[in-house]
C-alpha cells in the first residue's frame, strides 16, 4: 500500500501542500484566538502581534521577531494555494526530466526557494511595522495622521493594481508552465532558482494586496482570508485581470474616500 503511495508523487505533492497550508491556518487561527479566555496564554503575545505598529511604545527585538513569524506563517497560508499550479506543474516536470535525483526532493527545494521570495517580504513588512511602531513612540501627534496613511496605502494598492508591472507579473503567475519552458533548469540548484524565481514574480504580483495586512493587522483572520480568496482568483479565475482592475478600483474608491472624509472633517484623530 505504501509502494502504491509512493507511486503518485502528484497525490504526495497535494496532501503536503493541503497539509502544510492547514497547519499554518489553524496557527494562525490559534495565535488570533489565544487571548480569548479558555485559550493557552503561550501564544497570547503573537495574539497582539498586530497591535505593535499602532503602538505608542517602541519595539524590542521580541516584538520584531513576533511579528516575523506572524509574517511567515501568512506567507505558507496565503500564498501557498495560489501557488499550487506552479508546484504541480513543476512536479510534472521533476518526474520526466533526466536525473537521479528525487523528484520529491526537488520539488521540496523548490517550494522552499518559492516560500524564500515571500519570506523576504516579510523581512521588509516587520521592519517597515518596526519603523512605524518607532516613529509612532517618537512622536505621538503622528498617530492622528493614521487615517491620512491607511488611506493612502489603500489607493496606492489600488493604483498598483494598474500597473504595467502588476501585469507582467501576474502573466507569469497564470502561466507557470510558459515560466518553465523559459527558465528551466536541472538540479536541486535549478529547484531553487526556479523556486526563487517564480517567487519574485509572485511577489511582484501581489505585494500591495499583501501590505494591506500592515492595515489591517496580521492577525484579522477576515482579511487574510478574503485577500487570500482575491490573489487566488486573480491567479487562476479566467477573469483574474479583469478582476484585478476591479479590486483596484475598489481600493482606489476606498482609499480616496477615506482620505477626503478624514480631512474634510478636520479632526483625522
Amino acid at each position: 500500500m505504501f509502494e502504491g503511495l509512493l507511486s503518485r508523487p502528484i497525490r504526495i505533492v497535494w496532501a503536503s501542500l493541503i497539509l502544510l497550508t492547514l497547519l499554518a491556518w489553524y496557527q494562525l487561527f490559534g495565535s488570533a484566538g489565544a487571548a480569548v479566555p479558555g485559550l493557552s496564554d503561550a501564544a497570547e503575545p503573537l495574539a497582539h502581534a498586530h497591535h505593535f505598529h499602532a503602538s505608542s511604545r517602541a519595539w524590542g527585538w521580541h516584538e520584531f521577531v513576533i511579528a516575523f513569524f506572524m509574517w511567515l506563517l501568512m506567507a505558507i497560508a496565503m500564498m501557498l494555494p495560489t501557488a499550487a499550479p506552479a508546484i504541480l506543474s513543476f512536479a510534472d516536470l521533476a518526474r520526466a526530466g533526466r536525473t537521479e535525483l528525487p523528484a520529491a526532493a526537488r520539488v521540496g527545494v523548490f517550494v522552499l526557494g518559492y516560500l524564500f521570495a515571500w519570506w523576504g517580504f516579510g523581512l521588509v513588512a516587520t521592519m517597515a511595522q518596526w519603523g512605524l511602531a518607532s516613529i509612532a513612540a517618537q512622536v505621538p501627534a503622528i498617530n492622528s495622521a493614521r487615517p491620512l496613511l491607511y488611506g493612502a496605502l489603500l489607493a496606492a494598492a489600488g493604483l498598483y493594481q494598474f500597473s504595467t508591472l502588476k501585469d507582467i507579473c501576474l502573466t507569469q503567475c497564470r502561466s507557470p508552465m510558459m515560466f518553465f519552458l523559459a527558465h528551466w533548469r536541472e538540479g536541486l540548484q535549478g529547484a531553487s532558482y526556479l523556486g526563487l524565481r517564480h517567487g519574485v514574480h509572485c511577489v511582484g504580483c501581489c505585494w500591495a494586496l499583501m501590505a494591506l495586512m500592515l492595515l489591517a493587522g496580521t492577525m484579522n483572520l477576515a482579511c487574510t482570508a478574503a485577500l487570500t480568496f482575491i490573489m487566488l482568483l486573480e491567479k487562476l479565475a479566467p477573469g483574474g485581470r479583469v478582476l484585478a482592475r476591479v479590486v483596484g478600483f475598489a481600493l482606489i474608491i476606498c482609499g480616496g474616500g477615506l482620505m477626503a472624509f478624514t480631512f474634510f472633517r478636520g479632526d483625522p484623530s
